[in-house]
């Protein structure tokens, strides 16, 4: 089976990701995580005189097989949503907290298989998310963990050196 290589992140799309709980001072396990929203902006990477790149931020939501606790919102998934994407039903999509970070950063395959994607939600699905996630931000303000790890930067070819002097690169 061919390795597939790790697509560009969409809105709906569902990775595995190291999430960070609110709670919690540091990620303890990878789990499927629903993209909510990509953000392209400048490379804070890119040096004085370079060419500006852009770099993708990503607003991550987790995916449970735990109902909610009584501190957290979310929304259950459609069994049918669940089966499609791989996984076992019940789930809920936690929409009171969320994770940004510099895509792929924190990104791993899924356990025994060479794909980086468990799928997309439906697009209804994803609107319901997005009214709750929503609602839940603007009630809550500060359930966002921004990790900020940049993703290593491609390494960029040196330009082009001017040709040494020789016998036929010089007026003789």
């Amino acid at each position: 089976m061919p390795k597939l290589p790790l697509p560009p992140p969409e809105n709906g799309m569902v990775v595995r990701f190291n999430y960070q709980w609110l709670d919690s001072p540091k990620s303890t396990k990878d789990r499927p995580a629903c993209i909510m929203l990509v953000i392209s902006e400048p490379d804070p990477r890119v040096g004085e005189g370079e060419p500006v790149e852009e770099i993708l931020r990503v607003v991550y939501l987790a995916i449970s097989s735990q109902p909610p606790r009584s501190d957290q919102e979310a929304v259950e998934m459609p069994e049918d949503v669940a089966r499609k994407l791989g996984l076992r039903p019940p789930c809920w999509v936690v929409v009171s907290e969320c994770n940004i970070q510099f895509w792929p950063h924190d990104v791993s395959k899924i356990p025994h298989t060479d794909d980086w994607v468990y799928g997309k939600i439906t697009p209804g699905f994803f609107n319901k998310l997005k009214t709750e996630f929503q609602k839940e931000m603007t009630r809550r303000k500060g359930a966002i963990i921004t990790l900020n790890d940049l993703p290593a930067r491609s390494p960029r070819p040196p330009p082009p050196r001017p040709p040494e002097p020789g016998p036929e690169n010089t007026d003789a």
